[in-house]
């Protein structure tokens, strides 16, 4: 009979490691972050910034069970991470916190991601790295779904996505309508278009380009600003008229 038992729990052995605070903006403060996972805790001790970012070098070992709900999916279990910093005034300030749901990541090895600190104003991420290996317990169990709300990497992934996808435009459609923009035409002079020009000269066929300014990626914002400019401008002489 396993040491640990089985039935609903399934047991995990957790590696974390908490590398480092990224993204500080107030860089003439000292740093420090607490950590808990149920009864296994601790802190690190007050660290500098160094190029916006402070190192925090935590490395965290544990054995966890995790129960077993009746849809069979593994209940939440949480490492809470707590940052705080000391200014000039020496007073000690949170920074902002994180919760992790240690569930979600039972089927990863080695997964390392940015993630963004709740409650931060100063748009903070902690660096981490989960690495996580069953060793007892049913394997059949349903993982919860991943948080991507405070995954930096995935939210900088799907920006990245959909600018590629809004600015994607066949690039041939795109040199040919560069050419109309020019003046330019595909189209050669024959022997009677050099008959019926007086000077014997080829003139290019004038292409109507007035959808190249959909080409642009900046299109829609200029209108958008230049909207804002006009509404600015008449609100402020609609008041200089009533004053």
């Amino acid at each position: 009979m396993s040491l640990f038992g089985r039935g609903k729990n399934a047991i995990f052995n957790f590696d974390i490691d908490i590398h480092s605070l990224d993204n500080v903006t107030l860089i003439s403060s000292l740093f420090y972050i607490k950590w808990s996972i149920k009864k296994n805790s601790g802190r690190t001790g007050l660290i500098p910034v160094t190029n916006h970012s402070v190192q925090l070098n935590v490395k965290i070992k544990d054995s966890i069970k995790i129960n077993i709900s009746k849809d069979n999916e593994l209940s939440e279990y949480y490492l809470s991470v707590h940052v705080y910093h000391i200014g000039n005034s020496e007073k000690r300030l949170k920074v902002g916190f994180l919760n992790l749901n240690l569930s979600e990541y039972v089927k990863m090895q080695n997964s390392t991601r940015r993630y963004i600190l709740q409650q931060c104003r100063i748009n903070a991420t902690l660096r981490i790295s989960i690495n996580a290996t069953q060793i007892d317990g049913p394997t059949d169990f349903v993982v919860p779904q991943l948080n991507r709300q405070i995954l930096i990497s995935e939210i900088s992934e799907l920006v990245f996505k959909n600018e590629a996808k809004s600015n994607t435009v066949d690039s041939q459609s795109i040199s040919d309508r560069s050419n109309s923009s020019r003046g330019i035409s595909d189209k050669n002079p024959t022997s009677s278009d050099k008959t019926n020009n007086k000077d014997n000269i080829y003139t290019a066929t004038i292409i109507d380009d007035s959808s190249l300014d959909s080409l642009s990626p900046y299109q829609s914002n200029l209108k958008k600003n230049n909207k804002i400019i006009d509404d600015i401008l008449f609100s402020t002489s609609e008041s200089w008229e009533i004053a």
